[in-house]
């Protein structure tokens, strides 16, 4: 026993060296799994994070698709693209091109087809439906490669509906220029002419009294040039080429004094309602513009209203915050003060919705209507520095939303005047220059006739020299604006340096954008529109004679005096 325990030692020993090796081996395996185990996790998160930011660059960019050539099911569709069209990923999942395209089917088959037959990438312009089926205008670069004997599609979209929106404004507002351009050009002539047709009209219907046969048809044809020239100042108006004369508002009380006479317009089988916001601010508008605005909406209402119905004019302040989205608010940031007229009418098409504003553009029978009802209160909106909005669904009604800028409330001075100020006959000398001889003509009779003493001249060199003959005192300088040698402006900066009481009266049929040029930029002067009446003449001069202390005329101009030229 004693002599086989040495032996079963070193066996043991002999056996335990041998496993070291073994042991050895297993625990450099187990490290080296270890290591490569962390290897493949740190690849597995690095391809993780590749990946992410591979989904995060495909999601932030152009709404992008696969899509099978042959099915037109939607493989892959990226989260710009889902945005854009208003779906899930689970929805977008369930799509076809069919559904998206608002092509027909054989349209986006044919496109389709010239893709895959020509092997080569495609730009084309596309109309896609949202979900809440609005259109969006994209533009589509597309390209196919295969996958085995798979035809694949990839799309690249773009969303241009801003673009194309723009766009179209864009023509809209050069139709509207062109037409106003035309409108402008021939106003100055035309507002002459009217003068004289309603002005000797007048003249003549008080001179045969309303007894006389005659009498009838003078009246006709005053009425006549009085539609005539109604219809010259919608057309400059939604060109917004009229002269305005801008005031501080309150659109509640200009709604108000115009309740009645809209009810007359609308008629009593419609219930008008105001909702009026109390305390509003105030707005910087022309009065009789925006009583034209009302009144036209308020036609416009009633023609779609036929068998009655109820017409709601509200107005309500508004606060786009900075930064808003332009697009969606159609608003710049600021405060308004909004005219919302909603009526309960029959409603307008999308197709008519999109041609509203066109001037000439009627839905009514040939005879009743010139088309010019909305394009004019398009053009007076505008024209104020404001917006306009329309929608309405056909069978439910119609609303406009008009949003004009607020101004700080300045309320207007009440000019007192006194009762018997008119009873006895005028005494003041008037300075007429006018290079038209119809206008002058009926200008210094009217003036006459009412008693006072006019000085006649046909031009600014003669009207130089009148002022220097005369002795006594010029009280007022009723002059046109646009002549030959020198603008009004620049022609009473040279006569009020002697005369220095006198009080201005300018006159003209010219159109803002021509006036601008001759530096009538001040609206605090007084200004007589052509064509005019003798009535509206003579107490347009009354009321400027009779104003307190002095009225404002236009600044002098650097260089005075050039030429008309209308281009």
């Amino acid at each position: 026993m004693t002599d086989q325990a040495p032996v079963a030692a070193a066996f043991i020993l002999g056996a335990a060296l041998s496993l070291i090796p073994m042991v050895i081996a297993v625990v450099r395996g187990r490290r080296e799994r270890r290591v490569a185990l962390q290897e493949l996790a740190e690849r597995t998160a690095a391809l993780h994070d590749s990946q992410e930011r591979y989904r995060a660059i495909v999601d932030r960019a152009e709404g992008i698709f696969l899509a099978d050539a042959a099915t037109k099911e939607l493989i892959e569709c990226n989260a710009a693209l889902r945005a854009l069209l208003g779906y899930s990923a689970e929805e977008t999942a369930r799509l076809t091109l069919y559904d998206v395209d608002a092509d027909t089917r054989d349209g986006v088959d044919a496109t389709f087809r010239q893709l895959t037959d020509g092997k080569r990438p495609l730009q084309l312009d596309r109309r896609y439906r949202h979900k809440d089926q609005s259109r969006v205008e994209v533009t589509l670069h597309a390209s196919v490669f295969m996958q085995g004997t798979r035809a694949i599609v990839c799309g690249a979209v773009r969303d241009v509906t801003a673009l194309r929106d723009s766009e179209s404004q864009l023509r809209q507002a050069q139709k509207m220029e062109a037409i106003g351009q035309l409108a402008g050009g021939i106003a100055h002539d035309f507002n002459n002419l009217l003068t004289g047709i309603l002005g000797y009209g007048e003249l003549v219907l008080e001179t045969l009294g309303t007894d006389h046969p005659a009498a009838a048809d003078v009246a006709e044809m005053n009425r006549a040039g009085q539609a005539a020239a109604a219809l010259t100042r919608q057309l400059l108006t939604f060109s917004r080429r009229q002269v305005v004369q801008r005031e501080v508002l309150d659109i509640n009380a200009v709604l108000s004094n115009a309740q009645k006479t809209l009810q007359r317009v609308v008629g009593d089988q419609i219930e008008l309602v105001l909702e009026l916001e109390p305390d509003l601010r105030g707005i910087e508008a022309d009065a009789g513009q925006l009583e034209q605005v009302i009144v036209n909406l308020g036609a416009n209402a009633r023609d779609a209203m036929e068998k009655g119905g109820r017409l709601i004019l509200e107005t309500a302040h508004v606060d786009v915050p900075a930064g808003a989205d332009v697009r969606r608010n159609a608003l710049a940031s600021g405060s308004y003060i909004m005219l919302r007229v909603t009526d309960s009418g029959c409603g307008m098409s999308a197709e008519v919705q999109a041609h509203a504003f066109e001037p000439f553009f009627t839905t009514k029978e040939p005879g009743k209507g010139t088309g010019l009802g909305l394009s004019t209160v398009y053009g007076i909106v505008k024209q104020s520095g404001g917006t306009i909005l329309l929608d309405s669904v056909p069978g439910t009604g119609t609303t406009f939303r008009i949003f004009l800028p607020v101004v700080e409330r300045r309320l207007p001075r009440v000019r007192q005047t006194d009762a018997n100020a008119h009873l006895s006959r005028p005494t003041e000398t008037i300075l007429l220059v006018e290079d038209e001889k119809v206008v002058r003509g009926l200008s210094r009779k009217t003036l006459q006739a009412a008693g006072y003493m006019v000085l006649e001249a046909a031009s600014p060199r003669e009207a130089l020299r009148v002022a220097e003959q005369h002795e006594g005192t010029i009280h007022l300088i009723v002059t046109d604006v646009v002549m030959p040698e020198l603008s009004g402006p620049a022609l009473v900066h040279r006569l009020t340096a002697r005369h220095t009481e006198a009080k201005v009266l300018f006159m003209s049929g010219y159109t803002d954008d021509v006036l601008a040029p001759h530096h009538f930029a001040d609206r605090s002067a007084a200004f007589l529109s052509k064509p005019f009446t003798p009535a509206v003449l003579v107490k347009k001069v009354r009321d400027v004679l009779d104003a307190p202390g002095e009225l404002v005329s236009p600044s002098a101009p650097a260089a005075v005096g050039r030429p008309l030229t209308i281009h």
